[in-house]
């Protein structure tokens, strides 16, 4: 017990680690339904191992024409290499970093005790939230790796406010260049925290601004050198298009605030409105306090970034929250005793009661396995190039990299039909709990690859299979 006791922070942050491994590895062989975002960052890894270059762009956003930085791809490569091109490269990865930074940080705060308690409950927070286990076990994606980066570059910034040092300095300069790097999902904060900069501090505030220049410019600096070489086909992209046109319902203040809020707390209706409600004003209370100055500090912070995010017009999507979500947690967990128990006590509850009946830890309607030993029949016998596409019933996107990155790794000579030059005289149109009747079915890439004729079909399972097409 005087161990414990003496170690208490320390035990419970082991079990805090413990805690988030269970709840997103539980029955993850049976449960993960391998989708189109994860096959899309695995084909580009495979590409990478195969070609031996690395990838100069990483993902494109959704609401911009625009790549976020390649280092998403550099900080996944190491357990794809480990895992031999497993999708648990994703899970395994997304848990590294995000326990990796928690005990970082428990250690960097020893001599905070306050702010290692506050830890404690951030982390708490993050591994109970419906919305970040969704994102760690049904859809692990470059969003997901935000909140690590950021948490620590925003106890590091108000570290820098209490006592002003070069490796403090550095290491808040590199660890919010990453967290926007990975997602400008996270503008809205970045502003906020660069605001609260320009305005607040008067020391040190041009170098802080230089120095995150500086570590922007080293992150990214695979995106420039990809700029150099295609004469900033990029700049030149998002300079004639701007932004993806939003609709006028998706952009007013009510979807706005039900989508921040709704996704943020997982709650909907009137419970979300009394609970965002009592939430600020139980800030605002504790935060007018002097003795509560971390608190103060995050909830400026976060009432700046609720602010750009309502007056940006772009759809507030799941993954466009982690900024938000971050501030939001920390707020929370630097209240004081009393509030931050009884927070926990009925979110919580809530949370858990929300897990049991979400479905996401039932059984995937195809496993990985499942799909692997279809596409082995596939690959077993056509060795000629291909084209592959998909028909699912759940998505509306038809390029289908999930397949994709499987057939490669089946055994499969897969080409990619978008890209000029490709050239193949079968298309593999892999049936993901939908239908496909030859002449009937339409959709892009079966226009590119044009007239043809049905050879083979292969009826792996109820919801699952393949076509095969000829060229005519």
């Amino acid at each position: 017990m005087a161990f414990i006791k003496k170690y208490l922070i320390e035990v419970l942050g082991v079990l805090l680690v413990g805690l988030f491994c269970l709840l997103r590895f539980v029955n993850l062989e049976t449960t993960m339904f391998f989708i189109n975002d994860m096959g899309r960052d695995l084909l580009v890894l495979l590409d990478w191992q195969t070609t031996g270059k690395p990838p100069l762009l990483g993902p494109q956003t959704s609401a911009l024409p625009i790549n976020q930085s390649a280092i998403y791809f550099y900080m996944l490569m190491p357990a794809f290499l480990l895992t031999g091109g497993s999708p648990m490269t994703l899970f395994f990865t997304n848990a590294f970093v995000y326990c990796g930074a928690f005990l970082f940080g428990l250690w960097s705060l020893r001599k905070h005790p306050k702010l290692q308690i506050g830890l404690l409950t951030f982390f708490f927070l993050v591994i109970m939230s419906p919305q970040y286990l969704v994102q760690s076990r049904f859809i692990v994606w470059n969003p997901s790796f935000v909140t690590p980066f950021l948490g620590m570059a925003l106890v590091a910034f108000y570290l820098l406010t209490e006592k002003f040092s070069r490796n403090r300095l550095i290491f808040f300069a590199f660890s919010l260049a990453t967290a926007i790097s990975i997602s400008y999902s996270v503008a809205p904060a970045f502003i906020a925290i660069n605001a609260y900069l320009i305005f607040f501090w008067k020391k040190n505030r041009i170098k802080t601004l230089f120095l995150e220049m500086f570590a922007l410019f080293v992150v990214n600096l695979p995106t420039v050198l990809f700029e150099i070489k295609h004469k900033f086909v990029l700049t030149s992209t998002l300079l004639d298009r701007g932004t993806m046109p939003q609709k006028a319902n998706d952009i007013s203040f009510i979807t706005k605030f039900n989508s921040l809020f709704g996704y943020g707390l997982e709650l909907k209706s009137w419970p979300l409105v009394v609970a965002v409600i009592l939430l600020a004003v139980i800030i605002f209370w504790y935060a007018k306090s002097k003795k509560n100055a971390e608190l103060r500090f995050f909830a400026i912070l976060l009432a700046s970034t609720i602010t750009v995010t309502f007056l940006v017009p772009l759809t507030i999507h799941t993954h466009y929250i982690f900024g938000f979500t971050t501030l939001l947690f920390l707020c929370i967990a630097t209240l004081p005793k009393a509030p931050k128990i009884l927070f926990l006590s009925v979110i919580t509850a809530y949370y858990l009661f929300d897990m049991t009946k979400s479905g996401l830890f039932n059984h995937a309607s195809r496993t990985y396995q499942q799909m692997s030993s279809c596409f082995a029949t596939v690959c077993k016998e056509f060795k000629e190039p291909m084209f592959v596409s998909v028909q699912a019933n759940f998505h509306p996107y038809h390029n289908g990299p999930e397949h994709r990155y499987m057939l490669k790794k089946s055994g499969c000579d897969v080409r990619y039909i978008e890209e000029p030059g490709a050239s193949a005289h079968l298309m593999t149109v892999v049936l993901d709990d939908s239908s496909y009747q030859h002449g009937v079915t339409a959709y892009n890439e079966l226009t590119m690859f044009g007239k043809s004729k049905e050879v083979k079909r292969f009826d792996c399972q109820y919801n699952f299979g393949a076509v095969i097409l000829r060229k005519d």
